[in-house]
Order: structure tokens, then C-alpha cells, then sequence
């Protein structure tokens, strides 16, 4: 005849003449058929007997019911249980979650910003801050369901924002100014490029050297939400340069002293540099044979195109220069440049 004795089942509900014992004894004839029926929703499964004594070890949160056709095992409801990786955390914030639920078919999250899952245990990334509620929906038999919800807080990210002193600085003899423009920050740390650094909101720093440095302020929010931001070579040669133009075309009506203006500029009438941060200049210029033509020491002095008050043939002139930066670097420079007849 066959029985179910299981000490597993203590949660469950007996009923039937044999429930006093602890022991359900289905019908002879249902024991020749060798079948016991799980009922799990509408529909029964079933769970075939090795012997004549069916083994129910190992199932649990079931309910037991003698009837005079079959011995029925009915599920729990569904629990709705879950673990999150994090609660908070700065942007972009990505969470893990576990779901420890029992006695379920399928479920569905709802993480807060409109996106959804239905996978068992979901990773998802929170890309704008705010609080959001999580929910997971589990579902059982017979459309039960269970609910949980957490809340994820996603902390902004600062952001980290600087100038450095207006105008040109000349390395390492001016002090440096750092204008701080951060939002959102409550503490700052500066890297000055040059092994040292400050937590002052808007440092001074005197450099002892002139060089290029890369400056970099990283800004911390209360949260502990940080940004960072770096200015490649602050005190480059950018700051401190001579650049010269390769063609021009002198002006018809007669040298002008190598004086120059915007408009003769817009007709390249006048040979000169464009520069910055020039301490010591020296111009000459030379004919293809090395014949010296023309000579400055005023950066303001262009070449006109003239020499000895005759206007130079059109062709290749040789152009050296010499100075220094205000940063005490010395400059020589050479190059060609082309007179070019006036149409």
C-alpha cells in the first residue's frame, strides 16, 4: 500500500483518518497504479514511486490533503525577497540584484527609471541622479504574486572647473593665480604638475622653474562624488612664440619704414611676425647670393620690401631671427620667404 511519511512536510496541513499519525495512506488502487499527484496549479503533475513507499524528502511549504482519488501536494504562495550590491553611490551607478525569493514561477523587475527585467538576477546602470523605488514582482500558481520594493539613491557628480591668472605669465619669476569655478564641490585638491599641489579653493603657486605643466584639480562633492579637470601644458610655448608668414607683396607706392597696420596686414604688404611673450628680437634678412638687406631690432619694424628706397625684386629672401622669451628661453629661427609681384 502506499505511504507518505515525511518529517519534511511539518509545515504543511494533514487531513484525512490517518492524520493523528502523521502518516497518509492513499487508496489500493491507487497504489497499484505506482502514482502519487502534485498539484502545482490547474494542472497535476506526476510523481512516480521507485517502491510501494513513495519518497517525499526534500518538499517543503507544501500543504497535504487526502482525498478519496489521489494524495495532493499544494504549493505556498511566492515570497518576494532580494539583495541589492549598493543602495547609493555616485553617477553612473551600476547595481547588481539577487533575487532570494521562494516559491515561484517567473518574475518581473521595475527598477524606478522605466526600465524593466524579467531575469532572475539583474545588473542595472542608474545614469541620471534621484531616488529611484526597485520593485520585484514574483508570480506563483493560480496567479499569486508577491511584492518587495528598495530604494537606490544615485548622488550627482560635481563638477570640477578652473582658469589659470589672465594674461601671460612669465615662469618662474610671477606668482600663478587658479581661479576655481567648481559647482557642486565641497573639497578640492590641486596638482600643480611639479611634484606639489594644494587643498585651497583658489591657490597661489610660484613655479621654480619655467617649463610646460600639466595642472589638474580634482573636486569632491559631499557625498564623496568626485570630478576632475586638467590643462595639458598650461605654461607652453603657446605663450611665448614667433611665427612669420612666407609670402608677401610690398606696397607700389613706396617704402613706409617697415610700420604696420591691420589693413597692410590684410594686403601683406609688410614682412613680420606675429608673437608673444618677446623679451629680444633681431631680423635679418638676406638675398639668395647672402647679401644682407634688411635689419631690425624692433619686433614693431616689418621689412617693407624696399632696399636702399628701391623696391626688391620679386623671388626667395632668407630670413634668421634671434631673441628671447620672457621665460628666459632663447629662440633662432630661420626660414624663406617670397616676394611676390603685384598684379
Amino acid at each position: 500500500m502506499l505511504s507518505v511519511n515525511d518529517p519534511a512536510l511539518s509545515v504543511g496541513v494533514i487531513k484525512g483518518s490517518h492524520a493523528a499519525s502523521g502518516r497518509v495512506t492513499s487508496e489500493p488502487g491507487l497504489a497499484q497504479k505506482g502514482k502519487v499527484v502534485v498539484e502545482n496549479s490547474n494542472a497535476s503533475s506526476e510523481v512516480s514511486r521507485g517502491n510501494d513507499s513513495a519518497d517525499m524528502t526534500g518538499i517543503n511549504n507544501m500543504m497535504l490533503e487526502n482525498d478519496p482519488e489521489t494524495t495532493k501536494l499544494v504549493r505556498q504562495s511566492p515570497s518576494s525577497i532580494f539583495n541589492v550590491s549598493t543602495f547609493s553611490g555616485c553617477l553612473p551607478l551600476t547595481v547588481s540584484f539577487e533575487n532570494n525569493s521562494l516559491n515561484y514561477d517567473t518574475c518581473i523587475w521595475e527598477f524606478g527609471d522605466g526600465g524593466y527585467s524579467s531575469l532572475a538576477n539583474p545588473v542595472w546602470i542608474f545614469d541620471e541622479k534621484g531616488e529611484y523605488v526597485v520593485t520585484l514582482v514574483t508570480f506563483g500558481e493560480n496567479g499569486q504574486n508577491a511584492v518587495s520594493r528598495r530604494i537606490i539613491t544615485v548622488y550627482p557628480i560635481p563638477e570640477a572647473r578652473f582658469e589659470i591668472s589672465a594674461g601671460d605669465v612669465h615662469l618662474p619669476e610671477e606668482e600663478v593665480l587658479f581661479y576655481n569655478y567648481s559647482i557642486n564641490a565641497i573639497s578640492w585638491e590641486w596638482n600643480f604638475g611639479d611634484g606639489t599641489g594644494s587643498t585651497s579653493f583658489e591657490p597661489r603657486h610660484k613655479y621654480r622653474k619655467a617649463g610646460s605643466y600639466t595642472v589638474s584639480l580634482f573636486a569632491r562633492s559631499e557625498f564623496g562624488c568626485v570630478d576632475s579637470m586638467s590643462v595639458t601644458n598650461a605654461f607652453d610655448d603657446n605663450s611665448c612664440f614667433v611665427r612669420f608668414p612666407n609670402v608677401f607683396i610690398p606696397n607700389e607706392g613706396g617704402p613706409t619704414g617697415g610700420y604696420f597696420t591691420n589693413r597692410s596686414d590684410e594686403l601683406d604688404e609688410v614682412f613680420h611676425p606675429v608673437w608673444s611673450g618677446v623679451t629680444q628680437f633681431n631680423l635679418r634678412i638676406f638675398s639668395r647670393m647672402g647679401i644682407l638687406v634688411f635689419e631690425t631690432g624692433d619686433i614693431n619694424i616689418g621689412w617693407d620690401g624696399y632696399i636702399k628706397g628701391k623696391k626688391a625684386e620679386p623671388g626667395v629672401y632668407i630670413w634668421k631671427v634671434r631673441g628671447q622669451f620672457k621665460n628666459g628661453e632663447i629662440f633662432v629661427q630661420a626660414g624663406d620667404v617670397t616676394i611676390l609681384p603685384k598684379w
